[in-house]
């Protein structure tokens, strides 16, 4: 299921089941999934978390409308399934959070500085992709 967000188009997912259907979809656009470890409000992980998915929201779904998006707490058992499909290291994700980005079954991963310029090259690369 899928609900339209102003910007971006937010991607309806009660497990890491509902969100691997729609990344082996063929044709199924561009789908970028933040994965995080879930952290106490007020703590340095929370702020880092919400911060990530501000510029990733500011800066590539605001510029992409037709992008599906996720965010996915990899602690959470419902998405074990999910976790371990992509083969993501929940402890790095104590550090930073990770975006996969993913176009008919192929995708890349970005983790670290949010700042950096590769979220938005790969972005805009996957995005002349799908448009071919």
């Amino acid at each position: 299921m899928i609900a339209l967000s102003s910007a971006y188009i937010e991607l309806e997912h009660e497990n890491g089941g509902d969100i691997l259907n729609q990344l082996k979809k063929r044709n199924n656009g561009v789908i970028i999934v933040l994965f995080t470890a879930q952290a106490e409000v007020g703590t340095e992980l929370a702020q880092k978390n919400n911060d990530y998915e501000f510029h990733l929201i500011d800066r590539v779904l605001k510029n992409y409308p037709s992008f599906k998006y996720a965010k996915v707490n990899a602690v959470d058992k419902a998405y074990s399934e999910l976790v371990k499909a992509t083969g993501i290291s929940i402890s790095d994700l104590y550090d930073s959070p990770s975006v996969l980005i993913s176009e008919d079954r192929d995708g890349e991963w970005i983790h670290g500085d949010i700042s950096s310029t590769k979220l938005a090259q790969v972005s805009r690369r996957y995005n002349e992709r799908v448009n071919e």
